[in-house]
This record gives structure tokens, C-alpha cells and sequence, in this order.
């Protein structure tokens, strides 16, 4: 029997396709496997232009080849042989695999489809083609031989983008790949087109952000493959409903002006044009999209800037706020955006969209009421830069004596004021306005504006000690923001009520709410986009932090990166001060993180007393250490006017102080008294600190049983809260001590361990074995300067005008403190602490 393409199908490995990507191995599309061992008797490929069908197809015919099978290959107008082909093969007895590609193309569609129905279950068949020609194969969909792969099945993932950059010599990170996944749609032909764009970047970041479908190799292969063969009809309804990845059919027809656009967007997607058909809509890809929006400003931007402006009140009718403030950020749709901002910006905030808020705001020049006090919230509660705060509320209140009167926008800057103010009649003011009878009205039809009110009133009774009905009505307001999708009320209610908690050491509550704010939000990413994105990415860190997992300063470290100026989250502040913190411990030589602390607490410490309190004994001890008693004093100082001289943590300050210098009944009965008195305390570090610091004390003066009582409730504390940062403070102070009774803890030994182990990952090696130098008087310190320079006793004494026996005693005195023999010791303990 003669076939006609049977010779010309049959392929041998150098045989197959040449395809122009370099290939990557796709694992989750490996069908070869199945069609060898006949689990799957068709496999089809239906998918737009350039999503590398003909790639995938090779491999599996390359795999099939490697296994010794029996390979055809048919493609475009010759698959017209297939019919024949596939009945001259089900007549043997031998398994065969026919490949017939691009088959849209083929005028014999029916044959086909009737000759794949009719193959016997020897004969493979794989078609593949830009839109389904043929008709359903239910029999063989029913027995689950027949695998149907589509536009998105055959999209790249994350991880295929980035094993696809490295066959190009181009490094892309998890989230780089990820953006590129997103601005391509992980579309073959787009990523493969990014490839050579990336290799002449300087920046990779920067080169995925300004890739696009207008990109012009990527614009010229759209339009020869995909628009060219439309009509101009069709392109134009094409081009007209691209406004967003999502249009609905309503939408479309109000954009087009055509009542039939549904119909052209149908046929569109059958087509696999890079459309697809949803319930909701029509989805266009990105890469198209991208194309179709810029095509459309270079054809007509009054029209592609009016259609903008339709689809942003289309959706604002529907209330969809952060759809309708997405297309009006569209250059052009000024009016439109002051208006959405004014309607739905209060409600994007609030909701966690402080990236979409903030880029309104930096795209609009005009100053509206709303812009202001937009711009003041997303840096609230803490307003780091005070000056930056102070200046845009005057001139909100300016707008408002010219008569920019509504009721909305003052009570949010009443709310946000309520968060600032700390006279108690300043507060008592605030918080009347807050129920005046106009803003109760307002506050009765806007959920989002009576929980930023609420939120602020508990602030208010907060300041005004009435704390058990502000930290109650506070967890209220982050319930209901968490029910109702207000993520930015629900992080910042769950950090005051938290903050509260630790003010009157309610260190089980304060842990609890700490917890609830990284495990009710999104997954941490390391590439924050948003506030709330940032707000968990701190919280986390933070709480790797308090457990000293080294994945705390990767955290941090994102964090900063991703807004080193504070300008988009507001939480770069924070975010180094436990950078800080965490140098303060690691640090061989802290003197540079130190000074940096100084400088950073003097400056915003009022904002987070917390983390100032984290701070207080390093601070103090490290001053002590470095600089001599006056400027430890100095911090103490600055922690008290910071902390209030009640607290815990001043208490701490005080103590570190007078160690040193006295065995001290009397030091050691004010801290216990601070510990069993109600004093205010803001961390849950802050009692197994003060334990830590008694354990010391007592190990100093030889009282061995006290050293452990003291160092087994600073334990138990750790294991309470789970905290166990305090005990890497002052060079692994209580580091050094659990490795010395380790054994004698019974249950606990299990925590002490832990706590050993974290701090060798966190601490300076020289530090996992020494804790804290007895501190140096001032003459110690004068005569500590001359020892490097190595001269004779007789010089020192006679450069500082003292005895030579003085000289004797001081150096004697520095090697007891230092824990050395020698000149040269004491040099290096000296260097190592940052002394020298």
C-alpha cells in the first residue's frame, strides 16, 4: 500500500524541527513517558502563537526517538497525509507516534479528526495548533487516554523562567523571575525575547520593570503573528476594550460602541489571539495588553485617555475602588483621579493598597484636602519625620479655613491627630471631636472611617490611663478590620493594643498579638510591595529577632533595600533600629553600631519606646564600656526621658551602672523591688534581662546558689515568652552563664541549649565563651592608651606626672578587669572591645 508523506514523516534524531529558543526541561509537561507506555493515546496542544508549542513537541518526539520509537512528523499544510498516514500505521502491530503540527492551518480538519477517532491503540497521535480546528474526542476524554494541554498550561513558571535565564548567562533571583513571570505572563516567546534585553542590563530590577509587550521585538512579532491577520473591525474592538487584564462584556460594548464587541472578544479567544474567555469577562494577556494600550496613545491619546476616564467611572459606579483608581492613574485622567482619590481613597489605605494610594498621590500635582491627609496617613501612627507631619497638616487646616470643608477628611485628621497629641488636655480635646454629634453622622455610614475614629479614641483613653478600656476596644477595632478587609486598621490596632500590653507588663497578651499580626496576614515576601507587605516582613523579622534567627537581618536587610527612604512603608525607622540592635550583639567592634544608636533613639525613640527598651542595657553597658561612666549616664538619661524613670528597663540602666563598682545589697534590692513592683516595663526581654543582671551580680560576689535561682527564672521566663535575645547582651553575658551550669536546669536544659545554640550563630566567636569586662576608671583607661606603644613603667609614670608604683597599680588593676597576664593580653581584650 503506498502512503503518501509516510516517507517524508518519518524522523530520524537529527530530523526533527529546528526550534530557535534554547529549551529547558519542563517536567510537569514530560507526556513522553505516558505515550510510551500507552496511558495516553492523544495528546493535543492548543495555544496562541509563540507559547512554544513546536518546542514541547520536539522534546517529546526527541524522548520518544531516545526510547526507540517509531517517530512521524507532520506539519502545517502536510498534515493533509495524516489521515492515511494513521490508518496505513493502525493496520501493523507496531506502537507509532505521529506528531501533527500547527494543524490549524490544514484544510482537512474532518479527515483528521475522523482518522485520530478511528486510530487503533497502537498509534499515537499529538496534534498541536493555535485555536482548536477539530472537534472534541469524548471517548477517549471519558477512559482518560486523551490529555488536552491549552495557552496556559504551556505558560512558564517561576522556577522555569529562572532555569531558562541560566541557559542565557542571565542570574534571576526568586523575585526577579517572578516579576518577569508577571510582566510576560510567562508567555515562551516574550520570556525568550526579555533573555537578550536582560543580558545588556546593568540592573536587572530596573530592565524586567520597563519590559513590556511594546518592547519592539516583541511588538513586531505580535503584530505579524497575531493582529496582521485580523480585520481592521475586529483590531479596533481589540484596541478599544484594552483598558485591564479583565474587561467584562458590559464594559466592552460601552468602550467599543459596539453591541456585538462580546461576539468579536469570543471569536478572538477561540482564535487563541492571546485572549481567553472567562465568566466574568474577556482576559487579555499582559504581553498584548501592554502592546494594545501603547499602540493606542500613539494612535489617538485623547481617545486612549477618554476611555480610560469611562472605564474609571464605570467602575466607581460599581463601587469597585481600587479598579477605578488603577485606570485613572492613566496619564492624562487627572480629573478623574482627584476624584477617586477623594471618593475611594480612604478605603484603599485602609485596606492595605498603600502602594496604589501612594502612587496616585505621586502622580497627581493638584493639593486637595484629601491628598494631604492621604499623605499623612500612610505615615501613620508613628510619623517619622515630624517636621514632614506638622507641615502637611497646617496646610490641610489651611484648606480647611478656606473653606475645603468636609466632614470626611477632618475626621481623619482629627483621628490622626489623636495619635500624635500627648497633654492630657490636648488629648481630652481630640477625643471630644472624635464624638462630636456631626462626626458620629459620618462615622455611622463610613465603616472604614468610624474604625480609624474608634482606633484613635482607644488612643486617646490610652493616654488618659484608662488602659484596660483602650486596650479592649483596640483588639475590637482589629477584629473588625480584619473581617471587613481593612488589613492597615488591623495591623496598626493590633500593634497599639500589643504596645499597651507591654506597658503594664502583660508580656502574654503583648506575645499573643505580636503573633496574630505575622500569622493572620499575607505569606512574608522579601520583595514588599505594599505597607502590609512591608508591616509583616518587620513583624516576622522582629520576631526572628527576639528568637535570634540569623533570617532576621535577610529580612530587615529586603526591608531596607526595598525603601531605604522611609518614603513608601514609613518602617525603614524601625527596621534599623533591630539592624541595630542585632549589630550591638554581633558586632566584634559595636562602637561604630553604637554611635549609630545614639543617634537613631535620640531622634525617634519616642515613637518606639519598644525597641528603645530592647536597647537600654546594651546602650548603658556598652557607653560604660567604651566611653567611661559620664556618658553612660548620658544614655541612661536620654532611655528615661524615653521610657519614663519608672520603668523596668531604666531600672536595668541604673544597675549596670553600679555593678561595676559595688558588690551592692542596695542596687540588687531597687532592682528587685522594680521586678515585684507594678513598674512599667515595654518588652517582654525587659524581666529576664533584670534576672540575667542579678544572676551576674550574685555570680560575681560567689553566691553560686543565687546565681542559679536568679539564671533559672530568667530561663523559665524565655521559655514562657519565647524570647531568648536578652541573654546574648554585654558579649553573651548569659550565654556564658548557661554554658557554666548547663546540667542543672532539669526540663529547662532543653531552652538553655537552644538559647547556646542560637548564640553561636548571632555572636562574635571570641564572644560565645567570655561575657562583659569589668569597666575601667578614667585613669585606668588614660594608662590602658600607653600600653600598645609598649614603653617602660618608668615613661608612663613620668609622661602622666604619677609614681611609678601608681602606674603598677593601674596595670595590675586592668589585667584583673580584663581577665589577663600580660601586657599583650590586655591589648587584644582592649582591641577586641573596641577600647583601642
Amino acid at each position: 500500500m503506498h502512503v503518501p508523506g509516510k516517507k517524508n514523516a518519518t524522523v530520524k534524531h537529527d530530523e526533527l524541527p529546528n526550534v530557535v529558543l534554547n529549551f529547558v526541561d519542563r517536567p510537569r509537561l514530560d507526556l513522553a513517558p505516558a505515550l510510551l507506555s500507552g496511558e495516553r493515546r492523544v495528546a493535543a496542544v492548543w495555544a496562541a502563537a509563540g507559547c512554544g508549542k513546536t518546542s514541547l513537541l520536539r522534546w517529546w518526539a526527541q524522548t520518544l526517538l531516545d526510547a526507540g520509537g517509531e517517530v512521524y512528523w507532520l506539519a502545517g499544510e502536510r498534515t493533509t497525509d495524516a489521515p492515511r498516514l494513521i490508518a496505513w500505521l493502525s493496520a501493523r502491530a507496531e506502537d507509532a507516534f505521529v506528531f501533527l503540527d500547527d494543524i490549524h492551518v490544514s484544510p482537512a480538519h474532518g479527515a483528521i479528526h475522523a482518522a485520530i477517532e478511528a486510530a487503533a491503540e497502537n498509534v499515537r497521535v499529538i496534534v498541536s495548533g493555535r485555536f482548536q480546528p477539530i472537534g472534541s474526542l469524548t471517548f477517549l476524554e471519558v477512559t482518560g487516554a486523551h490529555l488536552e494541554l491549552r495557552t496556559a498550561d504551556l505558560a512558564f513558571t517561576t522556577d522555569e523562567i529562572a532555569r531558562f535565564a541560566h541557559l542565557w548567562a542571565v542570574d534571576l533571583g526568586p523575585e526577579a523571575a517572578k516579576s518577569l513571570e508577571a510582566r510576560t505572563g510567562g508567555w515562551a516567546t516574550g520570556v525568550a525575547l526579555a533573555m537578550s534585553w536582560l543580558q545588556e542590563a546593568d540592573n536587572l530590577d530596573e530592565a524586567i520593570g520597563r519590559f513590556s509587550g511594546d518592547h519592539r521585538a516583541v511588538a513586531d512579532y505580535l503584530v505579524v503573528e497575531i493582529l496582521d491577520g485580523l480585520s481592521p473591525a475586529d483590531r479596533e474592538v481589540l484596541t478599544f476594550a484594552a483598558v485591564r487584564e479583565l474587561v467584562p462584556l458590559a464594559l466592552a460594548a460601552t468602550l467599543t460602541g459596539r453591541s456585538d464587541a462580546g461576539s468579536v472578544l469570543h471569536d478572538l479567544s477561540r482564535k487563541n489571539a492571546l485572549i481567553t474567555e472567562e465568566t466574568a469577562g474577556y482576559r487579555y494577556h499582559p504581553v498584548l495588553l501592554s502592546f494594545l494600550k501603547a499602540d493606542a496613545r500613539r494612535q489617538d491619546i485623547a481617545g486612549a485617555v477618554r476611555r480610560a476616564g469611562i472605564a474609571a467611572r464605570w467602575y466607581a459606579a460599581r463601587d469597585e475602588a481600587v479598579t477605578a483608581l488603577e485606570l485613572a492613574l492613566d496619564p492624562g485622567s487627572e480629573v478623574e483621579l482627584a476624584e477617586m482619590l477623594d471618593r475611594f481613597g480612604l478605603q484603599i489605605v485602609l485596606s492595605g493598597r498603600t502602594d496604589l494610594a501612594l502612587r496616585a498621590l505621586l502622580r497627581t500635582d493638584s493639593e486637595t484636602l484629601a491628598s494631604l491627609v492621604l499623605r499623612l496617613l500612610l505615615e501613620a501612627p508613628y510619623f517619622n519625620d515630624v517636621e514632614r507631619a506638622r507641615h502637611l497638616m497646617a496646610r490641610a487646616y489651611g484648606l480647611v479655613a478656606l473653606g475645603a470643608i468636609d466632614m470626611k477628611w477632618i475626621l481623619v485628621m482629627a483621628s490622626l491627630k489623636a495619635l500624635s497629641v500627648e497633654a492630657a488636655a490636648d488629648v481630652a480635646r481630640v477625643a471630644g471631636a472624635l464624638h462630636s454629634p456631626a462626626a458620629l453622622r459620618v462615622r455611622e455610614d463610613n465603616l472604614a472611617l468610624d474604625l480609624l475614629a474608634s482606633m484613635a479614641e482607644a488612643w486617646c483613653l490610652h493616654r488618659l490611663d484608662r488602659t484596660t478600656e483602650a486596650q479592649k476596644l483596640l483588639e475590637d477595632v482589629a477584629l473588625s478590620g480584619l473581617r471587613a478587609g481593612y488589613s492597615w486598621v488591623f495591623m496598626i490596632a493590633t500593634d497599639l493594643a500589643a504596645t499597651i500590653a507591654a506597658s503594664i507588663c502583660d508580656w502574654d497578651r503583648a506575645s499573643t498579638l505580636d503573633e496574630q499580626l505575622v500569622g493572620k496576614m499575607p505569606e512574608v515576601t522579601l520583595s514588599p510591595a505594599t505597607r502590609e507587605d512591608a508591616s509583616v516582613l518587620l513583624a516576622s523579622a522582629a520576631r526572628d529577632y527576639l528568637v535570634c534567627d540569623p533570617a532576621a537581618s535577610e529580612k530587615l536587610a529586603a526591608l531596607i533595600a526595598a525603601d531605604p527612604a522611609g518614603t513608601k512603608f514609613a518602617l525603614d525607622v524601625p527596621a534599623r533600629m533591630i539592624n541595630l540592635l542585632i549589630r550591638l550583639d554581633s558586632e566584634t567592634n559595636p562602637r561604630e553600631a553604637l554611635q549609630e544608636a545614639h543617634h537613631l533613639f535620640l531622634q525617634h525613640g519616642r515613637s518606639f519606646p519598644r525597641l528603645a527598651a530592647g536597647a537600654a542595657v546594651r546602650i548603658v553597658s556598652l557607653d560604660l564600656e567604651l566611653h567611661g561612666p559620664e556618658r553612660a549616664h548620658e544614655s541612661l538619661s536620654l532611655l528615661e526621658r524615653i521610657l519614663g524613670g519608672d520603668s523596668i528597663e531604666a531600672a536595668f540602666g541604673r544597675f549596670a551602672l553600679d555593678v561595676p563598682t559595688r558588690a551592692g545589697t542596695l542596687a540588687e534590692g531597687r532592682m528587685l523591688y522594680a521586678l515585684h513592683a507594678p513598674a512599667r516595663s515595654w518588652h517582654s526581654g525587659a524581666p529576664i534581662t533584670a534576672w540575667l543582671l542579678l544572676a551576674a551580680s550574685a555570680a560575681r560576689t560567689g553566691r553560686v546558689s543565687e546565681t542559679h535561682l536568679r539564671l533559672n527564672t530568667a530561663l523559665r521566663l524565655a521559655e514562657r515568652y519565647r524570647v531568648w535575645r536578652p541573654f546574648l547582651a554585654r558579649h553573651g553575658e548569659g550565654v556564658a552563664m548557661l554554658k557554666e551550669q548547663y546540667g542543672r536546669f532539669g526540663y529547662l536544659d532543653a531552652v538553655a541549649s537552644t538559647i547556646i545554640d542560637a548564640a553561636q550563630a548571632e555572636l562574635p566567636p571570641p564572644c560565645a565563651d567570655i561575657g562583659t569586662i569589668q569597666v575601667l576608671t578614667r585613669r585606668e583607661h588614660e594608662i590602658l592608651l600607653e600600653l600598645p606603644i609598649f614603653q617602660s613603667v618608668a615613661d608612663i609614670a613620668a609622661s602622666h606626672m604619677v609614681s611609678v608604683n601608681t602606674v603598677k597599680s593601674h596595670v595590675r588593676n586592668i589585667y584583673i578587669k580584663f581577665g589577663v597576664t600580660d601586657r599583650r593580653g590586655a591589648v587584644l581584650v582592649a582591641q577586641h572591645h573596641g577600647l583601642l
